[in-house]
């Protein structure tokens, strides 16, 4: 199967190879089965073409540089893929944080992740997997997770345990008007966090 997508992707690519939207998405699921080298490969080429990209580009060098234990380099991508909204942003941050020991900075990344996704430890591994198919790929990022602290090795509740440890210091379950305000100053906080990523 992986066979035949390789021999596909190549074809699309191969007729119009300067649609950079088009190639870029094709070098993220070539990296993502198990092509790295012509993932990498096309995805430079694509920055190339399009030097004023979407910022999910950046998961292609990111994945690469972290699957080679340079994790600051990581991390640069990690930040510069920069979709707040994007319950990925924070976790290929996490997780790059988590392998370089920087905790209090994870744990910001991870109050980001848990407003988007509460119950992001009961279902994280599904979550990763949407872009991360492969085994390998999905074990390497859970392994900065755990180091941060939001995941253990076999995907049990950290991160419901820490969402659920928020309400109760809070006084309980925040009601309507308590979610809407938090929400708003999560986008608050999200959008300065980009900003400072960006400057």
């Amino acid at each position: 199967q992986r066979r035949e997508f390789v021999s596909e992707a190549e074809k699309c690519i191969g007729l119009n190879p300067n649609h950079a939207l088009n190639c870029a998405a094709l070098a993220l699921h070539l990296y993502m089965v198990g092509e790295p080298s012509r993932g990498v490969e096309l995805m430079e080429r694509v920055m190339r073409l399009n030097p004023h990209h979407p910022g999910w580009y950046h998961l292609v060098p990111y994945m690469e540089a972290y699957r080679q234990g340079d994790f600051e380099t990581a991390l640069i991508e990690a930040n510069r893929f920069n979709i707040p909204v994007f319950h990925y942003d924070p976790i290929i941050r996490i997780a790059a944080l988590g392998q370089l020991g920087r905790q209090e900075e994870a744990g910001s990344a991870i109050d980001e992740l848990l407003s988007l996704v509460p119950d992001f430890g009961a279902r994280g591994r599904s979550l990763i997997r949407r872009y991360a198919y492969l085994d390998e790929h999905v074990d390497m990022l859970v392994e900065g997770l755990v180091k941060a602290g939001i995941m253990t090795k076999d995907g049990a509740d950290i991160a419901m345990d820490h969402y659920f440890h928020q309400i109760t210091q809070a006084g309980g379950a925040p009601s309507k008007k308590e979610q809407a305000s938090s929400q708003g100053d999560s986008s608050q906080k999200h959008q300065n966090s980009s900003e400072r990523r960006r400057a």
